[in-house]
Parts: structure tokens; sequence; C-alpha cells
């Protein structure tokens, strides 16, 4: 998982979670990105790679909201 958050430019977390019963926890990790360059090679990953399940709907739906924020960022930029 180190490989996978550093290869993404991402921060690595590691956090208990409950096991389906409640009566333990088990180990899980979780990678967050909060770059532009990050994302940008998510994006390609994600391209060359695709998803074959409803993540791959989750992952254009977050392709559109990222490029919306991208753009909307943007604009604001040049007319600073």
């Amino acid at each position: 998982m180190q490989f996978i958050s550093t290869f993404l430019l991402a921060k690595l977390k590691i956090i208990n979670t409950p096991t389906y019963d409640r009566l333990s926890t088990q180990p899980s990790w979780r990678v967050k990105n909060t770059s532009k360059a990050g994302a940008e090679i998510i994006i390609d990953y994600f391209n060359k790679y695709p998803l074959f399940s409803s993540k791959y709907l989750d992952y254009l739906f977050w392709n559109e909201t990222h490029n919306i924020i991208k753009n909307i960022t943007l604009k604001m930029e040049l007319k600073v």
C-alpha cells in the first residue's frame, strides 16, 4: 500500500474498522489524494486500465466532477 500511495502522491492512513459482527476490528487502509498532480495520475491510470464493475460509473462521475472543479479554478485564476 505504501507503494500505491507513493505512486499516487497521496497519504496512506491505516484505521481499524469493525468486522461484520462488530465484535472485533480489523485493519483497513485508505489512500487519500489531495493534490492536482495526484488526481491527474489517477485519471491517466484509470483511462489506461478501466474498472470493470459499477465502480467504473463512480470513476466517471468523479472524473467529471474533477473536471468541473478544475475549470472553475482555472477561470478564477484567470480573473485575478
